[in-house]
């Protein structure tokens, strides 16, 4: 491979792309606290860490319902352990996001880089654009949920693919799968038979095999390197191919993960394996809630990708020259990967995270295509000129032989051209409304300006819609309030024992993990205690509002998010008002 084939292949920073990273980092500080599905990750991250030893670690207490790989975790903990040494346990929950949310964002610059290198730099801008004003890719891109881990590779994947890498696309693609999430697959079926025609074209598109049998010896004619000479032959070229790219990562992954997660869990286990035990065969995940077939492409998808959606939905209509663009395939492809993936009654937006950022390339492609075909019309008088040219080169070949002849048609030119002067200066005195062609403007321009219209104000409403999600999601974490309030609460009293609190179950599942925990007090979250059992600790955080004021004294309540309140917003003209709380978390303390 040469050095302008390399420089091809590898990914360009532009200023633009600091604009995803700053908001991401905003909303990492505005919200840093984690819920119940993301608390694997991040309590793993902290043991490694902190603990010395593994039975100090989380799972062993709180396994889950399923297990979870480490591998993601000693990513995290490989880049944050530096920092340790300088943060306190606060200050390094935020680092651990930064790092998660900064291995995202160089996944979607890549992304970005590989559109402006196969589509228009045009469009790579629009989808940092679309990207940045769309609220749940980035919120989540910095959250410890193993789709995140497995979105990252999911997006190299689809970066290489658009680049024509095939290999590399099926490698990462098959190890997202394998060690972080095993729905991948339902990604990885699609995505292979867009592969498998893209192949085809590679492969048809090199040289024919020579005749010549010393130029076969030589070693510029090797057979990876020449045109299959059948169909037949081509496919069976490709499937084999296909089979060593694919079976070769999901064994790697199969023994990575094997072997050290077997580590971590003390017994011999795979568990993404479990995992897809669980969800497939067993259909338990049916348990948490089940939903319509139609629930991500009525509800879920339009939901997260907002100001593509339009695009989206007017292209089919407006460009059909789009049908040949890698963008539009691969939206092909996520659109059957949602098809696929509506099959399981359990649904929710983490699992289809993948297709985000293959609907916002694919309207990226649209919007760049309307800015390029804006007013292209042909001067008529440049027109006049060619159709000049063309009269004379005909009448000279026809009247060569007769020198007789060519004197009078030399007379009748110099003629002609004095009148096509004339003619030409009356054309630019005069208006284009003689000429019907010039006249009138196509659907197409039509449609484009309208789209692009539509564009830019999806654009502004994103950021309104965002904003409104990200004051949502603010007080949607009571947990790591209430605990950070406690903590501070009991470090100004300075009591002269070791304090003993208890976290209740939502308390746990919406903010409070090991990163807020101090070592000046004990912390337990039994679970399924009676009230009574609940004197043996000297402090809670509960969702009990009414206990009894003889024996605990109510330090204060933690408010949490309890939807939008329009009518009260209309009446204050307040933002913050828009956004109704009540108080769903109580502190208190043993008298």
């Amino acid at each position: 491979m040469n050095h302008q084939s390399i420089k091809k292949h590898l990914p360009s920073f532009r200023a633009i792309d600091l604009l995803p990273l700053t908001i991401l980092l905003v909303y990492v500080f505005m919200s840093p606290y984690n819920k119940v599905e993301e608390s694997f990750n991040l309590q793993a991250t902290h043991d490694l860490l902190y603990c010395k030893t593994l039975d100090c670690f989380d799972h062993h207490q709180f396994p889950g319902v399923v297990p979870r790989t480490f591998i993601g975790p000693l990513a995290l903990t490989f880049f944050s352990f530096p920092f340790k040494f300088l943060l306190n346990k606060y200050q390094m929950l935020y680092l651990v996001r930064c790092v998660l949310g900064l291995m995202t964002w160089l996944s979607l610059t890549n992304l970005r880089s590989a559109i402006d290198q196969v589509i228009s730099k045009k469009a790579g801008t629009f989808f940092v654009l679309l990207t940045s004003t769309q609220f749940h890719l980035l919120f989540y891109s910095s959250r410890t949920l193993p789709n995140t881990f497995a979105l990252i590779l999911a997006i190299y994947s689809i970066s290489a693919l658009l680049r024509s890498q095939i290999r590399k696309s099926f490698t990462l693609m098959v190890l997202g799968g394998i060690i972080f999430r095993c729905d991948l697959i339902v990604l990885f079926v699609p995505l292979s038979i867009y592969a498998l025609f893209l192949r085809r074209k590679i492969l048809m598109s090199l040289p024919e095999i020579p005749k010549d049998p010393k130029a076969r010896a030589n070693k510029t004619f090797l057979y990876h390197h020449n045109r299959p000479s059948s169909n037949f032959n081509c496919y069976l070229r490709i499937f084999s191919e296909f089979l060593v790219w694919s079976i070769t990562p999901a064994i790697s992954g199969i023994v990575l993960s094997f072997l050290i997660d077997s580590f971590f869990w003390k017994k011999a286990i795979w568990p993404e394996g479990v995992v897809l035990l669980y969800n497939t065969v067993q259909n338990k995940s049916s348990d948490w809630g089940t939903s319509p077939f139609y629930w991500y492409f009525a509800r879920l998808i339009p939901k997260a990708i907002l100001n593509s959606l339009p695009i989206f939905g007017l292209s089919i209509f407006c460009f059909p020259k789009l049908k040949k663009s890698p963008a539009t395939h691969l939206a092909i492809v996520a659109i059957v990967y949602l098809f696929l993936y509506s099959f399981l009654p359990h649904k929710e937006l983490r699992f289809v995270f993948p297709a985000i950022p293959i609907f916002n390339m694919f309207a990226s492609a649209i919007w760049s295509y309307c800015l390029d075909n804006k007013k292209k019309e042909i001067h008529p008088i440049k027109k006049n000129h060619k159709n000049q040219k063309n009269q004379k080169s005909q009448k000279n070949v026809k009247n060569q032989k007769d020198q007789k002849n060519q004197k009078k048609l030399n007379n009748q030119r110099n003629q002609k051209d004095k009148t096509n002067q004339k003619n030409i200066k009356n054309i630019k005195k005069t208006t284009n409304k003689t000429d019907p062609k010039i006249e009138t403007k196509s659907p197409k321009k039509f449609f484009s300006y309208f789209v692009l219209f539509i564009g830019y104000c999806s654009l502004f409403a994103g950021i309104m819609i965002t904003l409104s999600f990200l004051f949502a999601s603010i007080n949607n974490y009571p947990g790591g309030k209430a605990l950070l309030e406690m903590n501070s609460y009991l470090n100004d009293q300075k009591l002269s024992f070791k304090p003993f609190l208890h976290i209740d179950v939502y308390a746990a599942e919406t903010g409070v993990s090991r990163f807020l925990e101090i070592p000046n007090i004990a912390y337990s979250k039994k679970e399924n205690l009676k009230i009574n059992q609940l004197l043996r600790y000297s402090h809670l955080i509960t969702e009990i509002s009414n206990l009894d004021s003889n024996k605990w004294k109510l330090i204060k309540p933690v408010q949490g998010f309890n939807g939008i309140d329009i009518k009260t917003f209309l009446k204050s003209k307040n933002f913050s008002d828009l956004f109704s709380t009540k108080d769903v978390l109580f502190l208190y303390e043993k008298k």
